[in-house]
């Protein structure tokens, strides 16, 4: 069972993670497209 802890955790975390990939794909986007 996860506690209503976890799940806010996850929810926190993920967008994080979404944040950080797209900064890092931006220049390789720029990179490309340039």
């Amino acid at each position: 069972m996860s506690t209503p802890f976890d799940t806010i955790a996850r929810i926190g975390v993920v967008p994080v993670i979404t944040i950080e990939r797209v900064k890092d794909a931006l220049p390789l986007a720029d990179a490309l497209l340039a």
